[in-house]
């Protein structure tokens, strides 16, 4: 799992590195909440643009919410999504 937890003006370029360097399935986890400032477009569309045509496959997500979350729960959520997708 990658978490994507970068401003908005940069999410374009971590997503490129993300999918240069993957080297299997991978689900991505996007806890940013912004606007690419150039094309105004949502985080979760520059992130699907960037990752098309990737050789692994991809599984997205996006958490939203209270920014007071604990990381413990942020480690519980990772958990889940790991198991739910090593049952696949």
């Amino acid at each position: 799992m990658v978490i994507l937890s970068v401003p908005g003006q940069f999410m374009r370029g971590c997503a490129k590195e993300v999918r240069a360097n993957v080297t299997q399935p991978v689900i991505l986890l996007n806890v940013a909440k912004a606007l690419e400032p150039k094309t105004g477009k949502m985080l979760h569309e520059v992130i699907n643009e960037e990752m098309e045509g990737s050789p692994h496959p991809f599984y997205f997500a996006c958490l939203a919410g209270n920014p007071q979350w604990s990381s413990s729960f942020l480690f519980e959520l990772a958990f889940i999504v790991a198991r739910r997708y090593a049952s696949r």
